[in-house]
């Protein structure tokens, strides 16, 4: 039996752009190969989706995956007198691009009662950008016969602008009917034909190699791809086909951003022996089988180039292909066509390295020259040379930092991420850019450092530990959030240095990573010698949370900094913790401080500590006003946890205080003569449930702001005894808008339901609003209408849901009708 050769596909006029795409109509979905040449004949037809296939007297039916094929049946003579029938089914309708027949074709090739290949063809598994499959292509062969061949496709190993390029083919040998390996050339014939003409040159042992490598092997047909750009002479990309190697290709990435002038092609590794040597004594290893291209040809994303080499290619020469304008594309492919010494026995067709130089190689730039094209009219492709330039580019780029534009630095951000590492210079230059002034270039600089993770932590300890306020500042969170473990140690000793702005970000990185931090270690810090009164206070405000393990250090460290710095700032920033820790005296002191912002400070931060009631009340009572609302928003808050400004640790009021934070209350209420006093006095009686009429008075209020904070209360402190009044809020016309919104909804939070009508008549005019406080008032009624949702709802608001209400109304009126209300 005689293996079906493969050289014998070096004579194929054209690789046949797929018989089924020449415009020809289907036939009827019937087909016959006669028999001959010892072949039995065969009959297939399609009926439905079932293919039946007849030969020798016996009859096979055959499902297929389609839902709706149409086929072409096909008779192809083979040579050996034989003939097979290739059947090519699609889904719906005929002339398909190749995109999208791809995933939903059928073929089968049939010889006698033979079954040679059945089945989906085209990408028909894998991810999108790597799907795989098999394609069945019919080429010519002469004049009376044709080559049946059976391909594996991938879609991320394809010469440039091709659908499919066909990978490890097998050809159906006439004789034994068998698949067996072949070579083909993988561009069609007529597309060789059109390509233009490029003679190579020469560049000598003085040539520059390019700035950078644009080029990344993304796949080729056999051999390693990967080591015809990895940079390396003595690396080399070998066919390894039987025969010449012709339609062998490497496909390579290039970025769109950098126009080639022209591609630089090392055939030779630098390891080879030169071409006069070859076969000589002392060389009759494979060395010798390893040859260079006569011709090739160059495939970008829309232009083909036929390449011819001026000599047999030496050892480590370079030689140009100069394109004849500059050339954007994001694919370089490189096929194999005639090979010098391609009459040997078994040559290997080599290619040690490819590069491609743009216009800053061929002006001869530096990576300096490139890093100041950034800020100029080609930033583009200046960026993308420098993002594969390696850290020779990298040092370009922070060199020329604090001389580039916004734009420019972004650019730079993206440089240093590309250079592949989470540490070194790159992430030095990150983590400088994370302070920058221009938002995206920390946004760019920070998505970076994310994606390191872990790996970032080394980086930005370093950064948190510089002398560079803006960019320790702008590090601290990151490291916290990345490593909040590791961040402990270098946040704790630069907390209470620099700037106030700089201090907060490290505070409050460092009251992050102090929550997977030791008491020991938490203590430790605060006791570490030589910190100054700032560093300590600042430990102190970041432990916040965990103070209350902290006795007695904390409390130690407190003392020291009230008597090292006993100015009112310091005093303001310590009761805080002093509340956090249950200071109760040291509280007390700060709330008698002779300066009303601290008395204020520590009545805000006294709220969870029933202690400091009696202070609370004195307060309420202070000559300075605020105070008096600090002292009545603690209050507030003593009688509402969820609104407590610390831990939440609960309400501090009992019955006895409740009441006395209400009647306090109700005098500021009645008689304050500050308008934010009287609100912060409402919030405390709504809180407390106190004094409901004190409340109610509050509505006559002549300031807008208090009679709304009234409303609210009394809403909070369901006080439904009180509709009336609310409800006289609501008619007013004359009220403050805000007011009568609120009231609204207050009657419906209280559950009046005789104020159904009022709200739908209210909630009916803003279809037509005169002003903006219809609108409001009406939008504020449907709210309360879905607190309500009397039982004719839907009814009431059908004309605000009909389809020509405006859309903001309608989806109001339509949120009350869905709503399950509060009042049932």
């Amino acid at each position: 039996m005689r293996v079906f050769p493969r050289r014998c596909f070096r004579s194929l006029g054209t690789l046949a752009a797929a018989l089924f795409f020449t415009g020809a109509a289907f036939a009827d979905a019937h087909g016959v190969a006669p028999g001959g040449g010892g072949l039995e004949g065969v009959e297939a037809t399609l009926k439905g989706a079932t293919l039946e296939v007849r030969a020798g007297g016996a009859t096979r039916s055959i499902a297929l995956p389609l839902a709706k094929p149409e086929a072409r049946i096909s008779t192809i003579a083979i040579g050996e007198g034989r003939h097979v029938l290739h059947v090519h089914a699609t889904e719906g309708a005929l002339g398909l691009p190749s995109a999208s027949w791809q995933a939903r074709t059928w073929d089968a090739v049939f010889a006698g009662g033979k079954e040679v290949f059945a089945g989906p063809t085209g990408y028909t598994a894998g991810e999108d950008g790597e799907r795989t499959g098999q394609i069945v292509e019919v080429t010519d062969r002469d004049d009376a016969t044709k080559f049946v061949l059976v391909a594996d496709v991938r879609e991320d190993t394809r010469i440039c602008g091709q659908a499919t390029t066909p990978l490890s083919v097998r050809g159906l040998d006439a004789k034994t009917l068998a698949l067996r390996g072949a070579s083909l050339h993988r561009i069609a014939k007529k597309e060789r034909d059109a390509a233009t003409r490029i003679v190579a040159v020469a560049m000598g042992g003085t040539a520059r190699p390019p700035l950078a490598r644009l080029l990344a092997a993304s796949g080729a047909s056999g051999g390693k791809a990967p080591a015809i750009t990895d940079g390396k002479l003595e690396t080399a990309w070998s066919e390894e086909r039987p025969g010449d190697g012709h339609g062998e290709f490497v496909a390579m990435r290039a970025p769109t951003e950098a126009p080639l002038h022209s591609l630089v092609v090392t055939p030779v590794p630098a390891h080879a022996p030169p071409a006069a040597e070859r076969g000589a004594p002392g060389h009759a290893t494979p060395s010798p089988e390893r040859v260079a291209p006569r011709t090739f040809f160059v495939a970008t994303d829309a232009r083909l180039f036929h390449v011819t080499m001026p000599e047999d290619a030496r050892a480590n020469v370079a030689y140009e292909v100069p394109f004849p304008e500059p050339i954007r594309t994001s694919c370089v492919a490189l096929v194999l066509d005639e090979a010098y010494d391609g009459d040997r026995a078994a040559p290997v067709v080599t290619i040690a390295e490819v590069a491609a130089r743009t216009k800053l190689d061929v002006d001869g730039a530096t990576f300096d020259d490139v890093a100041k094209e950034l800020s100029g009219a080609r930033a583009d492709e200046a960026a993308a040379v420098l993002r594969r330039g390696g850290d020779p580019a990298l040092a370009a780029v922070s060199a020329r930092w604090s001389s580039l534009d916004a734009k420019a630095r972004a650019f730079a951000v993206d440089v240093a991420s590309s250079a592949g590492t989470c540490g070194g210079p790159a992430m030095e230059l990150l983590t400088r850019a994370l302070a920058d002034e221009a938002s995206e270039v920390r946004r760019r600089a920070s998505g970076r450092i994310e994606r390191c993770g872990k790996q970032a932590t080394e980086s930005l300890m370093l950064a948190v530990r510089s002398s560079e306020e803006r960019r320790r500042a702008a590090s601290a969170g990151l490291l916290a959030s990345i490593a909040p473990a590791a961040a402990f140690d270098p946040l704790s000793e630069v907390a209470g240095a620099g700037a106030t702005e700089t201090r907060r970000a490290v505070r409050a990185a460092l009251a992050r990573a102090a929550t997977a931090t030791t008491r020991e270690k938490l203590t430790a810090a605060l006791a570490r010698p030589g910190l100054t009164p700032d560093a300590r206070l600042d430990l102190v405000r970041a432990f916040g949370p965990r103070l209350a393990e902290l006795r007695p250090e904390a409390e130690a460290a407190l003392t020291e900094v009230l008597a090292a710095t006993p100015d009112m700032r310091t005093r303001w920033l310590v009761a805080e913790p002093a509340a956090q820790l249950g200071d109760v005296p040291r509280l007390v002191s700060l709330a008698n401080d002779p300066e009303w912002p601290v008395r204020a400070r520590a009545l805000e931060a006294s709220a969870t500590l029933p202690a400091m009631q009696p202070s609370r009340m004195k307060g309420a009572a202070d000559p300075h006003p605020r105070v008096r609302e600090a002292a009545l928003h603690a209050m507030a808050a003593a009688s509402n946890p969820s609104r407590s400004p610390t831990n939440g640790a609960g309400s501090s009021h009992d019955a006895s205080s409740s009441k006395a934070s209400g009647a306090a209350a109700a005098r500021a209420l009645g008689g304050d003569t500050w308008t934010f006093v009287r609100v912060a006095a409402a919030e405390v009686l709504g809180a407390t449930g106190a004094e409901p009429a004190a409340l109610a008075k509050g509505l006559g209020d002549r300031s807008a702001k208090v009679r709304a904070a009234a409303v609210v209360a009394l809403g909070a402190s369901r006080a439904a005894g009180q509709a009336s009044a609310i409800r006289a809020r609501l008619d007013d016309t004359q009220e403050d808008v805000e007011v009568r919104a609120l009231a609204a909804r207050t009657l419906g939070k209280l559950c009046v339901q005789s104020a159904a009508d009022r709200l739908t008549h209210l909630a009916i005019l803003a279809r037509s609003p005169v002003d903006e406080a219809d609108e409001r008032i009406g939008t504020a009624a449907l709210e309360a209408l879905g607190m309500l949702h009397p039982p004719d709802i839907e009814k009431r608001l059908a004309p605000l849901r009909d389809p020509k209400s405006r859309t903001l109304l309608k989806r109001a009126a339509d949120a009350a009708v869905a709503e399950r209300g509060s009042c049932r």
